[in-house]
């Protein structure tokens, strides 16, 4: 942990000073005085400590992504003067439950603080709302050009809003290939990324399949009734959705999704099995 308190991972975009109000059992307010720390994913209270009060140990750290609501109230505002004291409340919630957090700070401070954490959960509510784009526009999809998905008006307005005069089509491609990138590594996306092109697992294990085997929809519910299996529906590998039973042929369109499935798709969950 860095000196001040953060990890060395937690890059410091605003920091006040301020001092946080908890209630103990009794319902008597305990204060601690120390600093306020805006980060790029959290908001954390490093209470001070030590004679000098020069060290600092962490209180509170409030994720951003669980942060619904942030304010501030006044508290004895000397007249004509902005010099008082202020509340800042955050709330928090989760599946669970919902908290409220308080801090008093100098006003000037506190409206200091706000502007950037409004700023910072703007961006946050843009990026997933661009990850939810990215999967609408990527998942239904067995192979598919980034270049192409990047020329989506919906991903073009949402990096617009959060960037935005320093837009670029290429921000928005590299953007996109880092949450690709990610999303895999998180198991959002079944696949891999060659260059710019997302290919789905199902369709590079189709593509081994393709060199050892040529198979269409005819020989394979052969294959299957020879070994005393009889398919009562199909299932599309992209969206889950209920196929149509092709009498001929070596490919299927999903009519939920769109996506193309291929008898090897089919083949490879039965093949174990002929």
């Amino acid at each position: 942990m860095a000196r001040n308190g953060l990890f060395d991972y937690e890059k410091e975009i605003c920091t006040i000073n301020a001092t946080s109000t908890l209630y103990n059992n009794y319902r008597e307010e305990v204060k601690f005085s120390g600093e306020l720390v805006l980060t790029e994913d959290s908001i954390i209270f490093l209470k001070a400590t030590g004679r000098l009060k020069s060290g600092r140990e962490r209180l509170h750290y409030l994720s951003l992504g669980l942060i619904d609501g942030i304010r501030k109230e006044s508290k004895g505002i000397s007249v004509g003067s902005m010099m008082g004291k202020v509340k800042l409340i955050i709330a928090v919630s989760d599946e669970t439950r919902r908290a409220e957090y308080e801090f008093s700070c100098g006003t000037e401070d506190c409206h200091r603080f706000l502007k950037k954490a409004e700023e910072e959960l703007k961006y946050l509510q843009l990026f997933h709302e661009f990850e939810r784009r990215v999967i609408h526009l990527i998942k239904p999809k067995q192979e598919v050009s980034l270049r192409e998905i990047a020329k989506d008006s919906e991903l073009i307005r949402i990096t617009q809003s959060a960037l935005d005069e320093d837009y670029t089509s290429a921000k928005l491609l590299k953007n996109l290939q880092n949450v690709v990138s990610n999303m895999i590594v998180e198991g959002e996306l079944d696949g891999v990324l060659e260059d710019d092109t997302y290919i789905s697992n199902a369709k590079l294990s189709r593509k081994t399949v393709q060199y050892q085997v040529t198979i269409d929809f005819t020989s394979l519910f052969a294959q299957l009734k020879n070994k005393g299996i009889v398919l009562q529906k199909i299932e599309c590998p992209s969206c889950k959705g209920e196929l149509e039973f092709p009498e001929n042929g070596t490919s299927i369109v999903c009519k939920f999704c769109n996506s193309t499935v291929y008898a090897t798709d089919i083949f490879e969950k039965f093949k174990t099995l002929l």
